[in-house]
Protein backbone atom coordinates (compact mmCIF):
# COMPACT_ATOMS: atom_id res chain seq x y z
CA UNK A 1 0.00 0.00 0.00
CA UNK A 2 1.13 3.58 -0.67
CA UNK A 3 0.67 4.54 2.96
CA UNK A 4 2.90 1.69 4.15
CA UNK A 5 5.50 2.60 1.58
CA UNK A 6 5.51 6.16 2.84
CA UNK A 7 6.38 5.20 6.43
CA UNK A 8 10.18 4.86 5.90
CA UNK A 9 10.32 8.38 4.44
CA UNK A 10 8.73 9.72 7.61
CA UNK A 11 11.41 8.08 9.73
CA UNK A 12 14.15 9.84 7.80
CA UNK A 13 12.39 13.20 7.68
CA UNK A 14 14.87 14.62 10.16
CA UNK A 15 13.89 18.27 9.91
CA UNK A 16 10.25 17.48 10.57
CA UNK A 17 11.14 15.36 13.58
CA UNK A 18 13.39 18.09 15.05
CA UNK A 19 10.70 20.69 14.56
CA UNK A 20 8.14 18.61 16.43
CA UNK A 21 10.54 18.03 19.33
CA UNK A 22 11.28 21.72 19.66
CA UNK A 23 7.63 22.58 19.37
CA UNK A 24 6.54 20.17 22.09
CA UNK A 25 9.23 21.49 24.40
CA UNK A 26 8.01 25.03 23.83
CA UNK A 27 4.41 24.14 24.72
CA UNK A 28 5.10 21.57 27.46
CA UNK A 29 5.05 24.29 30.13
CA UNK A 30 1.33 24.69 29.51
CA UNK A 31 0.61 20.99 30.08
CA UNK A 32 2.74 20.96 33.23
CA UNK A 33 0.85 23.97 34.55
CA UNK A 34 -2.51 22.30 33.89
CA UNK A 35 -1.40 19.09 35.62
CA UNK A 36 -0.13 20.94 38.68
CA UNK A 37 -3.27 23.01 38.84
CA UNK A 38 -5.50 19.96 38.57
CA UNK A 39 -3.80 17.61 40.99
CA UNK A 40 -2.77 20.34 43.37
CA UNK A 41 -6.37 20.55 44.53
CA UNK A 42 -6.80 16.82 45.16
CA UNK A 43 -6.08 17.14 48.94
CA UNK A 44 -9.17 19.36 49.17
CA UNK A 45 -11.32 16.32 48.53
CA UNK A 46 -11.84 15.73 52.24
CA UNK A 47 -13.03 19.31 52.65
CA UNK A 48 -15.44 19.42 49.73
CA UNK A 49 -16.88 15.91 49.74
CA UNK A 50 -20.16 15.68 51.68
CA UNK A 51 -19.84 14.09 55.11
CA UNK A 52 -21.22 10.64 54.35
CA UNK A 53 -20.14 7.38 55.98
CA UNK A 54 -17.97 5.05 53.98
CA UNK A 55 -19.36 1.72 52.81
CA UNK A 56 -17.64 -1.53 51.98
CA UNK A 57 -19.90 -1.99 48.93
CA UNK A 58 -19.62 0.46 46.03
CA UNK A 59 -23.36 0.17 45.47
CA UNK A 60 -24.35 0.57 49.10
CA UNK A 61 -26.26 3.71 50.07
CA UNK A 62 -25.62 5.58 53.33
CA UNK A 63 -28.65 5.26 55.55
CA UNK A 64 -29.09 9.01 56.27
CA UNK A 65 -29.16 9.79 52.55
CA UNK A 66 -31.40 6.83 51.83
CA UNK A 67 -33.97 7.89 54.42
CA UNK A 68 -33.89 11.49 53.19
CA UNK A 69 -34.53 10.40 49.62
CA UNK A 70 -37.36 8.08 50.65
CA UNK A 71 -39.06 10.84 52.62
CA UNK A 72 -38.82 13.54 49.97
CA UNK A 73 -36.28 13.45 47.11
CA UNK A 74 -36.74 17.18 46.58
CA UNK A 75 -35.14 17.77 50.00
CA UNK A 76 -32.01 15.80 49.22
CA UNK A 77 -29.18 17.41 51.25
CA UNK A 78 -26.78 16.93 48.32
CA UNK A 79 -28.97 18.75 45.81
CA UNK A 80 -26.97 20.89 43.35
CA UNK A 81 -23.70 19.20 44.37
CA UNK A 82 -21.06 19.43 41.65
CA UNK A 83 -18.69 16.95 43.28
CA UNK A 84 -20.95 14.26 44.75
CA UNK A 85 -19.76 10.70 44.21
CA UNK A 86 -22.76 9.37 42.32
CA UNK A 87 -21.94 5.74 43.19
CA UNK A 88 -23.33 6.45 46.67
CA UNK A 89 -26.65 7.71 45.33
CA UNK A 90 -29.82 5.82 44.62
CA UNK A 91 -29.82 5.24 40.86
CA UNK A 92 -33.46 6.31 40.77
CA UNK A 93 -32.85 9.70 42.39
CA UNK A 94 -33.78 11.70 39.30
CA UNK A 95 -34.67 14.70 41.47
CA UNK A 96 -31.06 15.35 42.46
CA UNK A 97 -29.25 17.88 40.30
CA UNK A 98 -25.85 16.35 39.54
CA UNK A 99 -23.33 17.71 37.07
CA UNK A 100 -21.45 14.40 36.93
CA UNK A 101 -23.46 11.21 36.41
CA UNK A 102 -20.73 9.18 34.71
CA UNK A 103 -20.34 6.82 37.69
CA UNK A 104 -23.97 5.71 37.42
CA UNK A 105 -23.10 3.16 34.71
CA UNK A 106 -20.09 1.06 33.81
CA UNK A 107 -20.47 1.44 30.05
CA UNK A 108 -21.24 4.45 27.88
CA UNK A 109 -22.04 4.45 24.14
CA UNK A 110 -22.50 7.54 21.98
CA UNK A 111 -23.79 7.70 18.40
CA UNK A 112 -24.02 11.06 16.66
CA UNK A 113 -24.71 12.53 13.23
CA UNK A 114 -23.53 16.02 12.33
CA UNK A 115 -23.33 18.49 9.48
CA UNK A 116 -22.55 22.10 8.67
CA UNK A 117 -20.74 24.58 6.48
CA UNK A 118 -17.35 26.32 6.48
CA UNK A 119 -16.72 29.47 4.45
CA UNK A 120 -13.26 30.92 3.83
CA UNK A 121 -12.63 34.22 2.04
CA UNK A 122 -9.15 35.43 1.14
CA UNK A 123 -7.83 37.92 -1.42
CA UNK A 124 -11.25 38.29 -3.03
CA UNK A 125 -11.71 34.53 -3.40
CA UNK A 126 -14.07 32.44 -1.31
CA UNK A 127 -14.46 28.73 -0.75
CA UNK A 128 -17.58 27.16 0.73
CA UNK A 129 -17.19 23.71 2.21
CA UNK A 130 -20.22 21.62 3.15
CA UNK A 131 -19.64 18.69 5.46
CA UNK A 132 -21.50 15.87 7.13
CA UNK A 133 -20.64 12.73 9.02
CA UNK A 134 -21.14 10.44 11.97
CA UNK A 135 -19.28 9.35 15.11
CA UNK A 136 -19.43 6.21 17.24
CA UNK A 137 -17.72 6.14 20.62
CA UNK A 138 -17.54 3.83 23.62
CA UNK A 139 -15.98 4.31 27.04
CA UNK A 140 -15.93 2.28 30.23
CA UNK A 141 -14.82 2.78 33.79
CA UNK A 142 -11.36 1.45 34.63
CA UNK A 143 -10.69 1.87 38.36
CA UNK A 144 -13.27 4.69 38.30
CA UNK A 145 -11.55 6.47 35.41
CA UNK A 146 -13.38 6.85 32.11
CA UNK A 147 -11.36 5.54 29.16
CA UNK A 148 -12.66 4.97 25.66
CA UNK A 149 -12.22 5.15 21.91
CA UNK A 150 -14.08 6.55 18.93
CA UNK A 151 -14.34 6.40 15.16
CA UNK A 152 -15.63 9.22 12.94
CA UNK A 153 -16.31 9.63 9.24
CA UNK A 154 -16.54 13.07 7.58
CA UNK A 155 -17.58 13.80 3.99
CA UNK A 156 -16.75 17.17 2.39
CA UNK A 157 -18.04 18.68 -0.82
CA UNK A 158 -16.53 22.02 -1.87
CA UNK A 159 -15.17 23.92 -4.85
CA UNK A 160 -11.57 24.95 -5.26
CA UNK A 161 -10.19 25.24 -8.79
CA UNK A 162 -12.54 22.37 -9.67
CA UNK A 163 -15.22 20.34 -7.99
CA UNK A 164 -13.63 18.57 -5.04
CA UNK A 165 -14.83 15.90 -2.64
CA UNK A 166 -13.02 14.55 0.38
CA UNK A 167 -13.44 11.60 2.72
CA UNK A 168 -11.88 11.58 6.19
CA UNK A 169 -11.65 8.70 8.63
CA UNK A 170 -10.73 9.57 12.22
CA UNK A 171 -9.72 7.05 14.89
CA UNK A 172 -8.90 8.03 18.43
CA UNK A 173 -8.89 7.45 22.17
CA UNK A 174 -9.93 9.68 25.05
CA UNK A 175 -10.30 9.91 28.80
CA UNK A 176 -12.87 11.95 30.72
CA UNK A 177 -12.53 12.12 34.51
CA UNK A 178 -13.86 13.92 37.56
CA UNK A 179 -11.94 14.29 40.81
CA UNK A 180 -14.47 15.99 43.05
CA UNK A 181 -15.27 19.21 41.16
CA UNK A 182 -12.12 18.97 39.00
CA UNK A 183 -12.77 17.91 35.39
CA UNK A 184 -9.85 16.54 33.38
CA UNK A 185 -10.06 15.46 29.75
CA UNK A 186 -7.57 14.32 27.14
CA UNK A 187 -8.12 13.22 23.56
CA UNK A 188 -5.82 11.75 20.90
CA UNK A 189 -6.86 11.18 17.30
CA UNK A 190 -5.34 10.20 13.97
CA UNK A 191 -7.19 11.22 10.81
CA UNK A 192 -6.74 9.95 7.25
CA UNK A 193 -7.92 12.25 4.48
CA UNK A 194 -8.52 11.32 0.84
CA UNK A 195 -9.28 14.20 -1.53
CA UNK A 196 -10.59 13.62 -5.03
CA UNK A 197 -10.73 16.52 -7.49
CA UNK A 198 -12.23 16.49 -10.96
CA UNK A 199 -9.03 18.13 -12.21
CA UNK A 200 -6.83 15.25 -11.02
CA UNK A 201 -6.61 11.64 -12.08
CA UNK A 202 -5.44 10.45 -8.68
CA UNK A 203 -6.38 10.98 -5.06
CA UNK A 204 -4.43 13.34 -2.80
CA UNK A 205 -4.00 11.71 0.62
CA UNK A 206 -2.76 12.94 3.97
CA UNK A 207 -2.87 12.11 7.66
CA UNK A 208 -3.19 14.38 10.70
CA UNK A 209 -2.15 13.74 14.30
CA UNK A 210 -4.31 15.52 16.90
CA UNK A 211 -3.98 15.91 20.66
CA UNK A 212 -5.79 18.07 23.19
CA UNK A 213 -6.02 18.26 26.97
CA UNK A 214 -8.28 20.37 29.17
CA UNK A 215 -8.90 21.18 32.80
CA UNK A 216 -12.09 22.63 34.28
CA UNK A 217 -13.56 23.28 37.71
CA UNK A 218 -17.30 22.95 38.31
CA UNK A 219 -19.17 25.46 40.46
CA UNK A 220 -22.71 24.86 41.65
CA UNK A 221 -24.81 28.04 41.37
CA UNK A 222 -27.90 26.50 43.00
CA UNK A 223 -31.38 25.76 41.66
CA UNK A 224 -30.03 23.31 39.10
CA UNK A 225 -27.42 25.68 37.65
CA UNK A 226 -23.74 24.88 37.15
CA UNK A 227 -20.82 26.62 35.48
CA UNK A 228 -17.47 25.09 34.51
CA UNK A 229 -14.68 27.51 33.51
CA UNK A 230 -11.94 25.63 31.69
CA UNK A 231 -8.68 25.91 29.80
CA UNK A 232 -7.61 23.75 26.88
CA UNK A 233 -4.49 23.11 24.83
CA UNK A 234 -4.69 21.53 21.35
CA UNK A 235 -2.25 20.69 18.59
CA UNK A 236 -2.71 19.27 15.08
CA UNK A 237 0.01 18.23 12.63
CA UNK A 238 -0.80 17.22 9.05
CA UNK A 239 1.69 15.43 6.85
CA UNK A 240 1.34 14.61 3.16
CA UNK A 241 1.18 11.03 1.92
CA UNK A 242 0.44 11.51 -1.79
CA UNK A 243 0.63 15.03 -3.29
CA UNK A 244 0.13 13.94 -6.93
CA UNK A 245 2.53 16.61 -8.19
CA UNK A 246 0.62 19.46 -6.53
CA UNK A 247 2.49 22.32 -4.85
CA UNK A 248 1.63 21.37 -1.26
CA UNK A 249 3.75 21.54 1.90
CA UNK A 250 5.09 18.29 3.31
CA UNK A 251 3.53 19.10 6.67
CA UNK A 252 1.47 21.74 8.41
CA UNK A 253 1.24 22.31 12.16
CA UNK A 254 -1.07 24.48 14.26
CA UNK A 255 -1.60 24.71 18.02
CA UNK A 256 -4.00 26.70 20.16
CA UNK A 257 -5.00 27.55 23.68
CA UNK A 258 -8.66 27.93 24.49
CA UNK A 259 -10.52 29.51 27.40
CA UNK A 260 -14.23 29.05 27.94
CA UNK A 261 -17.06 28.45 30.35
CA UNK A 262 -19.67 25.70 30.13
CA UNK A 263 -22.99 26.76 31.69
CA UNK A 264 -25.69 24.17 32.40
CA UNK A 265 -29.26 24.70 33.63
CA UNK A 266 -31.54 21.82 34.65
CA UNK A 267 -35.31 22.05 34.34
CA UNK A 268 -38.17 20.28 36.08
CA UNK A 269 -37.28 16.83 37.33
CA UNK A 270 -33.82 16.89 35.73
CA UNK A 271 -34.89 15.10 32.58
CA UNK A 272 -33.96 18.17 30.51
CA UNK A 273 -31.06 20.59 30.70
CA UNK A 274 -29.89 23.46 28.53
CA UNK A 275 -26.21 24.30 28.04
CA UNK A 276 -24.21 27.07 26.41
CA UNK A 277 -20.42 27.32 26.06
CA UNK A 278 -18.83 30.57 24.82
CA UNK A 279 -15.11 30.21 24.08
CA UNK A 280 -12.07 32.18 23.02
CA UNK A 281 -9.26 30.47 21.09
CA UNK A 282 -5.81 31.82 20.28
CA UNK A 283 -3.21 30.37 17.92
CA UNK A 284 0.11 29.95 19.72
CA UNK A 285 1.98 28.08 16.99
CA UNK A 286 1.66 27.88 13.21
CA UNK A 287 3.97 26.26 10.68
CA UNK A 288 3.06 26.05 6.98
CA UNK A 289 -0.45 26.15 5.57
CA UNK A 290 -2.92 23.79 3.96
CA UNK A 291 -4.50 25.35 0.85
CA UNK A 292 -6.88 22.36 0.57
CA UNK A 293 -8.53 23.08 3.96
CA UNK A 294 -8.47 19.41 4.90
CA UNK A 295 -10.36 18.07 7.92
CA UNK A 296 -8.13 17.46 10.92
CA UNK A 297 -10.51 16.34 13.65
CA UNK A 298 -14.07 16.31 14.98
CA UNK A 299 -15.03 16.55 18.66
CA UNK A 300 -17.79 14.95 20.71
CA UNK A 301 -20.23 17.75 19.81
CA UNK A 302 -19.77 17.38 16.04
CA UNK A 303 -17.53 20.44 15.66
CA UNK A 304 -15.20 19.90 12.71
CA UNK A 305 -11.67 21.30 12.80
CA UNK A 306 -9.82 22.02 9.55
CA UNK A 307 -6.20 22.81 8.82
CA UNK A 308 -5.93 26.53 8.07
CA UNK A 309 -5.11 27.91 4.64
CA UNK A 310 -2.45 30.21 6.08
CA UNK A 311 0.05 30.33 8.95
CA UNK A 312 -1.37 33.38 10.72
CA UNK A 313 -1.68 33.67 14.47
CA UNK A 314 -5.44 33.96 14.74
CA UNK A 315 -8.02 34.70 17.44
CA UNK A 316 -11.27 32.75 17.26
CA UNK A 317 -14.67 33.22 18.81
CA UNK A 318 -16.67 30.02 19.29
CA UNK A 319 -20.13 29.24 20.63
CA UNK A 320 -21.79 25.95 21.50
CA UNK A 321 -25.45 25.63 22.55
CA UNK A 322 -27.62 22.58 23.09
CA UNK A 323 -30.41 20.79 24.88
CA UNK A 324 -30.12 17.37 26.51
CA UNK A 325 -33.21 15.17 26.98
CA UNK A 326 -33.16 12.17 29.31
CA UNK A 327 -35.59 9.70 27.74
CA UNK A 328 -35.22 7.13 30.54
CA UNK A 329 -32.62 5.98 33.05
CA UNK A 330 -30.30 4.71 30.29
CA UNK A 331 -30.95 6.79 27.18
CA UNK A 332 -30.32 10.47 26.47
CA UNK A 333 -30.79 12.54 23.33
CA UNK A 334 -28.88 15.77 22.67
CA UNK A 335 -29.45 18.46 20.06
CA UNK A 336 -26.43 20.74 19.57
CA UNK A 337 -25.59 23.80 17.44
CA UNK A 338 -22.16 25.40 17.04
CA UNK A 339 -20.51 28.36 15.40
CA UNK A 340 -16.99 29.73 14.86
CA UNK A 341 -15.66 33.01 13.51
CA UNK A 342 -12.24 34.49 12.83
CA UNK A 343 -10.64 36.68 10.19
CA UNK A 344 -11.76 35.55 6.71
CA UNK A 345 -13.47 32.44 8.09
CA UNK A 346 -16.73 31.43 9.70
CA UNK A 347 -18.51 28.14 10.18
CA UNK A 348 -21.71 26.79 11.65
CA UNK A 349 -23.14 23.35 12.20
CA UNK A 350 -25.29 21.06 14.27
CA UNK A 351 -25.41 17.55 15.65
CA UNK A 352 -27.89 14.98 16.94
CA UNK A 353 -26.41 12.73 19.60
CA UNK A 354 -27.76 9.54 21.21
CA UNK A 355 -26.22 8.36 24.49
CA UNK A 356 -26.82 4.89 25.93
CA UNK A 357 -25.49 3.99 29.39
CA UNK A 358 -25.59 0.48 30.82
Amino acid sequence: MRFVAFIPSLIFCYDYFCFLCAYFLRTSFFLVFVALLAFGFVPLQAQTTPNTPQSTSPNALPSPLHSAQNQNPLQNPFRDSAYIDSSTLDSYSTFTHRYNTRFDSQHNVNISAFGGQIRVSDSGNSVTQNYGGATFSYDGLVERYGVGGFASYVFNDFALASNTKAHTLILGAYTDNFIDAHHLQARFAQSFNFLDSSGLDKVISSSTTNFNASYGFVFSLGKGSFIEPYGKFSIASLFAIEKQGESLPNYSLHSHIELGAHFRQYFGNDRVYFFITPRFRQTIGAENNDPLLRVANVNEYGEVEIMMHDAKYRSFGLLLVGVDFRLNRSVKLSVVANGKITQNLYSYGGALKLNIAF
